[in-house]
């Protein structure tokens, strides 16, 4: 099988020493090219090229904006797509562990090639959402508001040289919530309803922390269209149950205090101010109306 390895050295626990360990491994039982990528965006260009270049498997070794740039890149080509792969790279790395990976690298290789002798694939559904000026397709999760905002602050952190990690991701949560958060004024519009902000997912669980889970919308799978979790609410007291339900996976339709949406072709946003949105954990602009609709079996993930 002609294979690519797309590489992004700049992800959280990617090094070139892995790379090599991992190609190693691949080109035992693959025609393996391995592309480095140079900067933001250029694993779409890569995907875009992968079907028309002869590739029938696309491997990526990163975070979830790797994997989210290559199928963006497939997606958009418009030609044959090539079978995927995610290895873990990043720092939360969601997709490949959605998709059963482990979350060490060398142990996700192995598995990797299993999949690969033992033919397993799996049709994977993908969410498209849309802003006046963005268009952008993602694999596990989408955002617009408090967890969008935060993401483009520790992007933030990145270019300029920090770390960014869970605690950092926790901590800078907080204070979006303590300061910069209308409690009393909703600014979001879902159909009749009025919202803080809104959690869209297309495959639990919609992140991680460390090895926990964080599942709002534990039902999300590849066989249903896309959940919404959007919080009515952000007194003292719902934020606390908030918690508590992401952490344990707790179904909240019943709560006053949250929308929950579950299997939906397409769900609308409007705010009354823009809004940072985000997809698969990538910051991408700040919009007062969004579209998303869910596009079911589009890719094939081996897993």
């Amino acid at each position: 099988m002609r294979a690519l390895l797309v590489v992004n050295t700049f992800a959280t626990s990617t090094s070139e020493a892995l790379r090599d360990v991992i190609t190693a491994a691949l080109s035992s039982e693959l025609e393996l090219d391995v592309i480095q990528t140079t900067g933001r965006e250029h694993a779409i260009a890569i995907g875009a090229r992968a079907g028309s270049e002869g590739y029938e498997l696309v491997i990526t070794l990163g975070g979830d904006g790797t994997i989210n740039e290559v199928a963006n890149g497939v997606l958009k080509s418009g030609k044959p797509a090539p079978l995927l792969a995610a290895l873990p790279g990043g720092n939360a790395n969601v997709f490949t562990r959605n998709m059963g990976y482990p979350n060490d690298p060398i142990e996700a290789t192995s598995y990797l090639l299993a999949a690969i002798r033992q033919g397993r694939q799996t049709q994977v559904g993908v969410g498209h959402l849309i802003t006046p000026t963005v268009s952008r397709y993602f694999l596990f999760n989408a955002g617009m508001g408090v967890d969008a905002a935060v993401l483009a602050r520790m992007q933030e952190r990145r270019d300029t040289g920090k770390m960014a990690s869970d605690v950092t991701y926790a901590v800078l949560a907080a204070r979006e919530m303590l300061h910069w958060v209308n409690r009393k004024n909703p600014v979001l519009t879902i159909g009749a309803t009025r919202a803080h902000f809104a959690l869209i997912v297309n495959l639990a669980p919609w992140s991680y922390l460390g090895n926990r889970p964080l599942n709002p919308a534990s039902q999300a799978e590849h066989n249903t269209a896309l959940d919404l979790y959007a919080p009515t609410k952000v007194t003292p007291s719902a934020l606390l149950r908030f918690t508590r339900a992401i952490f344990s996976g707790k179904d909240l339709s019943n709560d006053d205090d949250v929308l929950t949406l579950h299997d939906q072709p397409t769900i609308d946003l409007v705010s009354r101010s823009p809004l940072w949105v985000q997809v698969d954990g990538e910051p991408l602009v700040q919009a007062s109306d969004v579209s998303v609709r869910h596009i079911p079996a589009a890719l094939s993930v081996l897993g």
